[in-house]
């Protein structure tokens, strides 16, 4: 890679982190970010999509379908059956598409990242958080991370922010520093 490339990735990495931390910061002072709009859904484009990786901002009452029509690829039989294309789509949610010979084979629903949804302005539900997302907030390593986890698994969801003060360690102070993020 040539220095000019090289100088223009290093840029690139600077802003995002810049942007992420001025999130976390206008989340903190409850201050909104004015660069992202609310309104609307926000998708992630993942697997089988022509564009990977890519976020999109869709009409609040976008289907499923709304997205796929987006490729030009068909939709199985044995996928139109298990899957409710028309249902409306909820914002964060990162689809992933398995496509063979040009056919939806399966659709898969998962969630962007924890730093994508704030950074979005898409509050995080702790019934939607993966390990790593556990570890985006602030006071949270790998060990309090794997502790929730580890008691979501066992005991079941937690509802709601409050619902994770049933976790020895985390009490009104930690729940009052994330309400922010949720």
């Amino acid at each position: 890679m040539n220095r000019s490339a090289t100088l223009t990735v290093i840029g690139v990495i600077l802003v995002l982190v810049a942007l992420n931390y001025w999130s976390r910061f206008a989340r903190h002072t409850r201050g909104p970010a004015p660069s992202v709009i609310t309104t609307g859904v926000w998708v992630q484009f993942g697997e089988g999509f022509p564009e990977k990786e890519v976020v999109r901002q869709f009409c609040d009452k976008c289907s499923v379908k709304n997205v796929i029509e987006l490729t030009e690829y068909t939709v199985s039989a044995a996928t139109l059956e298990k899957t409710a294309l028309d249902a409306p789509i909820e914002s964060g949610r990162r689809i992933d598409l398995l496509v063979q010979e040009s056919e939806i084979k399966a659709i898969y629903f998962l969630w962007m990242t924890a730093s994508q949804r704030v950074v979005l302005d898409i509050p995080l539900h702790p019934d939607r958080m993966t390990l790593t997302d556990w570890e985006f907030l602030p006071g949270v390593g790998a060990k309090t991370a794997a502790i929730i986890d580890g008691n979501r698994q066992k005991f079941g969801e937690f509802g709601s922010l409050e619902g994770l003060r049933r976790i020895k360690g985390v009490g009104s102070s930690k729940i009052e520093a994330w309400r922010n993020f949720f």
